[in-house]
């Protein structure tokens, strides 16, 4: 292992920097807060999944990686009910649509998101459909933990066959939707649970956003209902260099076994 690894990061849109811009990225602000070179000029893997395995060998082997972080997005909803849980308004849910958040973004750097009358009122008709899915015997419906354990474990066991120093794992972020906030608390113990097994480091992003508290404080960490605004994406970035730098510091070669550990997961700050 050399000082400065080569490191990817694979997952979700949060690794481009939506909404606030690739240079306010938790990618980039997690390699500058370790000193690592590539820290203007991220690898990422963007808009991949927890069923993207090929591709995420495919780039692991292309681009001779050594640490790979994965932020793997959310499937809390599945596909064929998010219109009805969305209910079709899914840009009250926000500060705008995307074109006009990125720009309300540009004007306000600071920009955090403040639940609206119409938001708070889209809320309710989530959290009131998702509860009669529960009442009914469907709840799996909106959120499959045996799904996903599956997915994670599949995904986790394929990437044992690459020779991979370490693999980070973000749990799910926490956000202002109270129905997706609920699922994501859930599925980020499945992320724990599938670190442990796999050896990988867990990076518990859904409690470190948790710890700030209610109301403004935390959705101060938000430019919407579900994506991160710049301090949320320099909170998360810099825990993610402290994973980092902790991983840099005790890998040791790969484990025999197969695994990608010991390791330490960081505790909160």
């Amino acid at each position: 292992m050399t000082e400065f690894p080569q490191i990817l990061f694979a997952g979700g849109c949060h690794l481009n920097g939506f909404p606030v811009g690739p240079e306010h990225s938790l990618a980039r602000v997690a390699l500058r807060s370790i000193g690592h070179p590539a820290a203007e000029n991220p690898s990422v893997l963007a808009y991949v999944n927890l069923r993207s395995n090929a591709a995420l060998k495919e780039a692991c082997v292309k681009q001779r990686t050594e640490i790979l972080v994965l932020q793997l997005g959310h499937y809390e909803t599945l596909p064929k009910l998010k219109k009805m849980f969305h209910a079709g308004s899914s840009s009250s849910l926000s500060s705008g649509s995307s074109p006009s958040l990125i720009r309300e973004l540009a004007q306000n750097p600071n920009l955090s998101f403040v639940p609206t009358l119409g938001a708070r009122a889209i809320f309710a008709r989530r959290l009131l459909l998702g509860a009669a899915f529960r009442g009914v015997g469907l709840g799996k419906r909106v959120f499959d933990p045996a799904a996903l354990e599956a997915s994670l474990d599949g995904l986790l066991t394929d990437l044992r066959s690459l020779p991979l120093k370490a693999i980070l794992l973000l749990s799910p972020f926490s956000c202002p939707d109270p129905l997706t906030r609920t699922s994501r608390r859930h599925a980020a113990q499945l992320f724990a649970a599938a670190a442990g097994r796999h050896g990988c480091v867990f990076v518990d992003a859904f409690n470190l956003l948790e710890s700030c508290g209610e109301g403004q404080p935390f959705c101060a960490n938000f430019a919407d209902a579900n994506h991160l605004s710049r301090v949320g994406h320099e909170r998360v970035g810099r825990f993610v260099g402290e994973a980092l730098r902790s991983t840099i510091a005790t890998v040791e070669g790969p484990a025999p076994n197969g695994r990608f550990g010991p390791f330490v997961t960081p505790g909160l700050k």
